[in-house]
């Protein structure tokens, strides 16, 4: 796959922000067992509004079911993000990111007792638990890589092909982008970002801007 130059661009502002505005706060609390629980847990649900998964939380146990008996909705019960986060911080994590998000899922699934597929959503906490040492599979990176539904092994291998052999173009792009007048350069030290952690996150964010194109 050939990337646009002006969408990279465009993508690396876009992370830059989303970084800046939640990614760096919500990879801060989850990733961190010792700060308090009760700040995790808020943080936890603020993460899942933001990437658009909370809805896929819906517990079948009455002691873990939303207090507006609803599957999703601003009336959370606290529990079953408690519980989320117990399963996060005890996951061990290994060196296959497939096998990473599919094991964390199925520990999602018995916790919580859950009636649909936690892909997306178990691979969107499992970066934040990590950081640039994962991946975050979204349905519509998926659409722009030409990979079937759920089947993460296609989207990780399509991935990974797309990232190595756009690594120098993706890498000069972001280096670039970084040092013009509009990127908020008084907020932040350039080298912090010109790494292959966010480098990744550019291309994550191109893939779903690209994804979500084709949709229309």
């Amino acid at each position: 796959m050939k990337l646009d130059l002006q969408k990279l661009e465009s993508a690396t502002l876009d992370y830059l922000e989303q970084w800046r505005g939640y990614d760096e706060r919500f990879n801060d609390y989850i990733s961190d067992p010792t700060k308090p629980l009760n700040i995790r847990i808020k943080v936890l649900l603020q993460c899942l509004n933001y990437y658009s998964v909370s809805r896929n939380v819906q517990p079948k146990l009455t002691e873990l079911m939303n207090y507006d008996f609803e599957g999703c909705g601003t009336a959370y019960n606290p529990e079953k993000h408690k519980q989320m986060l117990l399963v996060l911080d005890d996951f061990e994590v290994g060196s296959c990111w497939v096998d990473n998000v599919t094991r964390l899922e199925k520990e999602f699934h018995e916790r919580l007792d859950n009636r649909v597929r936690l892909l997306s959503l178990s691979s969107k906490v499992l970066w934040q638990k990590i950081a640039g040492n994962s991946l975050v599979f979204d349905n519509d990176a998926r659409r722009a890589l030409k990979t079937p539904q759920d089947d993460i092994a296609s989207f990780f291998d399509a991935w990974e092909s797309v990232f190595t052999s756009n690594f120098d173009c993706i890498s000069k792009i972001v280096g670039a982008t970084l040092r013009k007048p509009e990127a908020p350069i008084l907020y932040f030290s350039i080298e912090q970002y010109e790494c292959e952690w966010f480098y990744r996150r550019v291309l994550d964010i191109y893939l779903v801007k690209l994804g979500r194109s084709l949709k229309k």
